[in-house]
């Protein structure tokens, strides 16, 4: 008797938005479960070398400016890094 294997392809591949619900969810999962689920794949963008760290800095850029902490200005800036 034959045996029949199953492989798992990624429905798709798509950008990472820190917006999306879903997407923070499967990166949450990832987080929790140490591995991607296999519905969804996400682009590597430059200059990332890992998709992890691209989601986790979109994540927090994302939530900074959700509560008013990301620089709007060139002042803000270096206000923050005055050298």
């Amino acid at each position: 008797m034959s045996q029949v294997h199953r492989i798992n392809i990624p429905k798709q591949y798509i950008r990472f938005d820190p917006a999306n619900a879903e997407h923070r969810q499967k990166y949450a999962s990832f987080i929790v479960k140490g591995r991607w689920p296999d519905d969804i794949r996400f682009v590597l963008e430059d200059p990332f070398h890992t998709v992890p760290t691209m989601m986790e800095r979109r994540l927090v850029e994302y939530f900074l400016k959700q509560q008013g902490d990301w620089p709007k200005t060139e002042a803000e800036i270096h206000k923050l890094d005055p050298v």
